[in-house]
């Protein structure tokens, strides 16, 4: 399986519950996980689960808006299309 080196940003609480949890499992089995070891296994775990399962798991922390006319932040219908320029 070959591997792809990304970069992901998470807020300090989601950092401090990855450190929380690898100094707990260094503590009680003297094994070693970094931050991604640790994201590798909850996906590796959701992989177990049946698809309706997860996506029901991510629906209960993503609020969905009923407007489905909506678009994403920053994809506003207004913004200005600037090409390559930088404002």
């Amino acid at each position: 399986m070959s591997h792809l080196k990304i970069t992901v940003v998470l807020l300090h609480k989601h950092v401090a519950v990855l450190d929380h949890l690898s100094v707990n499992i260094r503590l009680r089995t003297g094994v070693v996980l970094s931050r991604a070891s640790i994201i590798d296994a909850f996906i590796a775990a959701s992989l177990l689960k049946p698809r309706a399962v997860v996506e029901k798991m991510l629906q209960a922390r993503v609020p969905v808006s009923k407007d489905r006319s909506r678009k994403p932040r920053g994809q506003a219908g207004n913004a200005k299309k600037s090409g390559n320029q930088r404002d």
